[in-house]
């Protein structure tokens, strides 16, 4: 008898033949990584948590595209947890940290970069940073006071395009389209009968 295997989620132990297994193979060595995983909820649970990861994933790079949009370079290494602090919900005030009671998205976080991009185009024209990882603060704390506002327009063009979407469709239920035809035998002009021909 074969030994038993850990489920990820849950963390018991079963046979492997009551269990899904999910491979990965390294890019780098090649080596195959395997995790298993209970048939039914557990593998549900993980299939939600490897969508919900791939969802963040695609946010970030396009977080990271926006940014060297922004700014001409990449994201600095430095700067990367001011990024993600942000998304979690976390402020930096110097030492002390703040919660609040979540963070943004990383996609509004972008459309918010773009919204603010003159802003931050300005200060980087006027302002003298001693370095990239100042600069990337200085305009991280525009973002910070904008996302709010970025966020309501966003929030209120979503409202606005689902009234105009249901607006439509009540529209278009409830006219019935007529076309009236008139026949009118002063207009008609006489017809050629084949027999008249002959």
């Amino acid at each position: 008898m074969a030994r038993p295997l850990m489920c990820q989620i849950c963390k018991e132990k079963s046979p492997r033949e009551e269990m899904e297994v999910d491979e990965k193979i390294s890019p780098k060595s090649g080596k195959v990584s395997r995790k298993y995983y209970h048939e039914g909820e557990c593998w549900e649970t993980f299939q939600e948590q490897r969508a919900f990861t791939d969802k963040e994933n695609e946010e970030w790079d396009y977080l990271w595209n926006v940014f060297e949009e922004v700014y001409g370079f990449p994201v600095p290494s430095r700067f990367v947890p001011f990024l993600q602090d942000l998304r979690n919900g976390t402020i930096r005030v110097g030492k002390v940290r703040r919660r609040t009671k979540r963070g943004y998205p990383f996609k509004l976080i972008a459309e918010t970069y773009k919204a603010c991009e003159s802003d931050i185009e300005w200060a980087k024209k006027t302002k003298d940073f001693k370095g990239t990882l100042q600069e990337c603060q200085y305009g991280l704390a525009i973002i910070a006071n904008s996302i709010v506002k970025v966020r309501n327009k966003a929030e209120r063009e979503e409202r606005q395009r689902k009234a105009i979407r249901e607006q439509v469709q009540e529209e278009m239920q409830s006219e019935t389209f007529f076309t009236n035809v008139k026949y009118d035998k002063s207009k008609q002009t006489k017809r050629v009968d084949i027999s008249d021909l002959l």
